[in-house]
């Protein structure tokens, strides 16, 4: 068993497969709670589960989880309930917030990506530095009164981060960053695009359950031969690196990046920062067109706070399409044994994490989607398909400067092969890097993980690279 075993709690631990989460009421009550009730009926149902002394040790080999749950804990059925009911409102709510901000923003739209990678256009750079800012600036708070044991919790998320290896880490974000130059999204902007009716984005959507199964079924293989070559010694830059405490560490880098947006957004304002309200709009805030991109992210990294605090997990887009096939992986599984330890089989569906995950992804597209018909721009981002719609009230002419289509097309595949592929290479990488934009971005470089600060050059290396050559074929 090559799975890291991390231990977010005193009182519980159990082994890298379905993520882990620190424990708020002694136990996490997800997916073995009906064990522990079976066990005190005298049923197993598979599950080893032995008494050690304070503590009933259950062990679940199939799906390579265990946890040590403090026995005199009586697991009524509110008990099992409660937990859940509150991180699924926690997580709707912040994936509400989350996809609200995205879409003010604005880098969700494929023209921005882009521009992005041809380095017209630097709103999304901003956004995401921002975003990881405010981030270090949560998770310096959390580490330094050690909010529901984040220390141990930051540590196992490092160590879980670092079972890849710099090589698949900077190959899978190379080609997470070459998809978002051919197809104008990322994991994280795919549902805020579906959400604010960017044409195209179900074909994005198709192409990345595409490439998720692809995964699934090149997994095993890239496991043994692959994703431990030159794994790093060093899990985290604070104290395997910088001699100094994370809660000292994140505000300098914090600080850093902010003053490196400030000074790039002298030198390169965003063209579309804090656009007008519509005619006659009374919230004028929510209504606006859209926010400084600097604003934007600094939101969508403070609701980091409330994810890890009332959900006991940070935010993550490219898992949830694993969650949301994992009957895939259960099926192939079965059939070949060979597969078990792959993502999606170590997931149950329906289960507690594919349940969130639907939920978190449904919030955030609604929330995108809500923005939209504030400011009165759903449908308005151009994608492959063609311009949007002009906004309501104006000429398409006026509003030039928002309706476009993508400036760059891939020759020869097409609209549909051009947003199915760059979906598919976008989950595919993902998943090979094991985090996306936000995974290793807003969640592992806040948390000042080494494999995290590969990943984040190699995504913006492999963006910026293929979009240089990409104009180039066009040109010619």
């Amino acid at each position: 068993m090559d799975c890291a075993k991390v231990t977010p709690a005193p009182e519980l631990s159990y082994q890298q497969g379905r993520g882990f989460s620190p424990s708020r009421d002694g136990l996490d009550t997800g997916s073995f709670a009906p064990s522990v009730r079976s066990a005190e009926q005298g049923k197993t149902d598979g599950t080893s589960i032995e008494s050690r002394g304070n503590y009933l040790h259950l062990v679940d080999s199939e799906k390579m989880v265990e946890l040590h749950v403090p026995a005199e804990v009586a697991l009524s059925r509110w008990q099992v309930v409660r937990p859940l009911l509150a991180e699924g409102l926690t997580l709707v709510l912040v994936g509400l917030a989350f996809g609200f901000f995205v879409q003010k923003g604005r880098a969700y739209e494929p023209k921005v990506m882009q521009d992005q990678m041809l380095l017209r256009d630097f709103t999304m750079m901003k956004m995401f530095l921002s975003a990881c800012a405010a981030a270090q600036f949560c998770f310096s708070i959390l580490d330094y009164f050690d909010v529901h044991g984040f220390r141990k919790y930051r540590l196992a998320n490092q160590a879980a981060r670092n079972s890849r290896g710099v090589l698949a880490v900077a190959i899978g974000s190379g080609l997470l960053g070459v998809s978002m130059t051919i197809s104008g999204a990322c994991p994280t902007t795919l549902y805020s695009q579906v959400g604010s009716g960017v044409n195209g984005s179900f074909q994005v959507l198709l192409g990345s359950v595409l490439g998720t199964l692809l995964f699934t079924l090149a997994e095993p293989f890239m496991a043994k031969r692959f994703f431990a070559i030159f794994q790093l010694k060093w899990k985290g830059i604070d104290g395997d690196i910088i001699k100094l405490p994370s809660y000292v560490l994140a505000p300098a880098f914090a600080a850093g990046m902010l003053g490196f947006c400030f000074v790039l957004d002298h030198f390169a304002p965003s063209s579309h920062g804090y656009e007008n309200a519509p005619i006659g709009a009374k919230f004028s805030i929510v209504q606006t067109k859209s926010w400084h991109p600097m604003i934007a992210g600094s939101f969508i990294g403070l609701l980091q706070l409330p994810s890890y605090i009332f959900a006991g997990q940070l935010l993550g887009s490219s898992v949830a399409f694993v969650s949301l096939l994992s009957p895939f992986g259960a099926l192939v599984a079965r059939v070949f044994p060979m597969f078990k330890a792959t993502e999606a089989a170590l997931f149950d569906f329906p289960s507690k994490d594919s349940i969130l995950s639907m939920l978190f992804i449904l919030a955030m597209a609604t929330g995108s989607t809500i923005s939209a018909v504030l400011g009165g721009t759903l449908g308005v981002a151009g994608g492959y398909f063609g311009p949007g719609i002009a906004p309501a009230g104006e000429a398409v002419a006026a509003s030039a400067a928002v309706v476009n289509a993508v400036p760059l097309v891939v020759p020869g595949l097409g609209p549909w092969g051009a947003t199915i592929l760059g979906g598919a290479l976008s989950l595919f990488g993902s998943r090979v890097a094991k985090g996306c934009t936000v995974g290793h971005g807003l969640s592992g470089f806040a948390l000042l993980s080494t494999i995290a600060c590969v990943a984040i050059p190699s995504i913006f290396v492999g963006g910026i690279v293929s979009a240089q050559v990409l104009r180039v074929w066009v040109r010619n």
